[in-house]
């Protein structure tokens, strides 16, 4: 005879199972208290004692279940889907606003009253030049497309995983171009900087200060919390990779943290007003029309900053939390420096100078004529890393997706 806590997929549910067994003979019931779970027992009990004798092919006789919530009808409508499925979806991540927006997008051109089984490879189609030709300016690159595509087809297998769907359409996606990867300047960053001083935005711009000196996404940096700061690391423990990883800190990234947590650090730190300060100054810096000068270009500034280093790609990728090193491998194409650096150890002359091509990532005026001041500096670099990190910390095992890419 036993009463004991209900669980399910090892969960406490709050509810008491009742076990009682006499002569082989065994009864069981469920209850929604301990205190009904002792009055079933004193019941059972007394059932085995007055009762008829049961057989053991019957010995188990039906649960008594406690009540329950009556169960949730399921979706018809597209929209309903959403509404029901957009909180375990995307709720407390980086795209909690931005996905279901995004689905929202495309059901305006489908129909937001479509039905879910309705949904066919056509509706697909007809989606696509209606996405392509209606964004704020009249419209959209294939990469945006793509991002809301992205999103429905998340809904709609997590319709067909719940059998609201019985075919998932065929979506064609669009070719991205393979755009410039765009990074700051040293001028840039100083510029950029300072203005977000004179704006009175100093939390903005401490916020940009750890960005360029750690590479971490948006959402890392306003996740970091006082505990996770630890000597010179920073423990990163919500990725969008859901891989937890350690960051090593220079001093002036050190400095901003440890002067903020008295105050949160960037919890509180909305992504509007970040957004809203950058493009104040980059509009004050004459880069309204440079598409690529995006907040997200400072994670490309320390990639392209480590490569120019000649830091090895799979460091890179740890520090940056990359999942495959194909995203990282990008980076390897983009240094000018190390372009001008590989003809210059070819004994061949060049030129002593480069003239300033595009900005960020345009080749910048590099005097060939000084390289030892170059390589020591990019020595003194290496120490610093090497000072801070440590092999078994930093460099991952070569998975083998990765040596597949």
């Amino acid at each position: 005879m036993a009463i004991y806590a209900d669980k399910k997929h090892g969960k406490l549910t709050g509810q008491f199972r009742v076990e009682v067994q006499r002569e082989g003979q065994r009864l069981r019931a469920r209850c929604a208290s301990l205190p009904d779970a002792k009055a079933k027992e004193a019941e059972l009990k007394q059932m085995l004692l007055d009762g008829p004798q049961l057989t053991q092919d019957s010995q188990v006789i039906p649960e008594a279940h406690a009540p329950s919530k009556k169960p949730t009808a399921a979706p018809e409508t597209i929209l309903e889907a959403l509404k029901k499925a957009q909180d375990q979806m995307w709720g407390g991540k980086s795209l909690e606003i931005a996905g279901p927006t995004q689905v929202r997008e495309c059901l305006k051109h489908i129909g937001m009253d479509k039905r879910i089984d309705e949904i066919k490879t056509e509706d697909i189609d007809d989606l696509i030049p209606k996405l392509a030709s209606s964004g704020k300016n009249g419209s959209r690159s294939d990469a945006t497309v793509n991002r809301h595509l992205s999103a429905l087809n998340k809904l709609l297998k997590w319709c067909k995983q719940r059998r609201y769907l019985s075919e998932l359409p065929t979506i064609e996606w669009q070719d991205e171009e393979t755009h410039r990867i765009r990074w700051l300047t040293h001028d840039e960053e100083d510029q950029l900087l300072d203005l977000l001083e004179s704006y009175g935005a100093h939390d903005v711009a401490d916020f940009c200060r750890v960005a360029l000196d750690t590479g971490m996404r948006k959402s890392e940096i306003r996740g970091i919390e006082t505990q996770d700061i630890q000597g010179v690391w920073v423990h990163l423990w919500k990725t969008k990779t859901n891989k937890p990883r350690s960051i090593p800190l220079t001093d002036r990234a050190l400095e901003v943290l440890q002067s903020r947590m008295d105050t949160g650090l960037f919890g509180n730190l909305h992504i509007e007003r970040i957004r809203h300060f950058w493009n104040k100054a980059k509009r004050e810096m004459g880069l309204q029309n440079d598409e690529g000068f995006v907040v997200h270009a400072m994670r490309h500034t320390r990639a392209t900053r480590l490569v120019e280093q000649g830091e090895n790609l799979m460091i890179i990728k740890q520090l940056l939390g990359h999942s495959t090193i194909v995203t990282t491998q990008r980076y390897a194409h983009v240094s000018d420096q190390s372009l001008l650096n590989a003809i210059r150890h070819t004994g061949h002359e060049v030129l002593s100078s480069v003239v300033a091509g595009e900005s960020g990532g345009g080749i910048r005026g590099i005097d060939l004529r000084t390289p030892a001041a170059t390589h020591a500096d990019t020595e003194e670099k290496h120490r610093y890393i090497n000072h801070l990190t440590k092999p078994a910390d930093v460099v991952e095992q070569v998975d083998t997706q990765d040596l597949k890419s």
